[in-house]
């Protein structure tokens, strides 16, 4: 499941990006490559920056963002192996 809040909050991707994910996702589409590549490194920003404890473990946020990236990177795959 995707916490929409968490992305907005805390991630600060901007609400018409997370809409245009929440449709795509009910649809089980992917998002455009730009919409992805924005949303991607805006997670690996956030992991990077404040989702490590003092020995280098991945804290419960970044495991939860980790989970939230893996949907919509399966959900890119998912329909670039449908076409092949």
């Amino acid at each position: 499941m995707i916490n929409y809040i968490f992305l907005e909050s805390k991630v600060g991707i901007k609400s018409e990006l997370i809409e245009k994910i929440k449709l795509l996702l009910t649809k089980n589409q992917k998002l455009p490559e730009e919409d992805y590549e924005q949303f991607h490194e805006m997670c690996m920003d956030y992991i990077q920056r404040f989702c490590f404890d003092e020995n280098y473990k991945l804290t419960s946020d970044g495991k939860i963002l980790e989970q939230m990236m893996d949907k919509v990177f399966d959900l890119q795959e998912k329909e670039d192996s449908m076409r092949r």
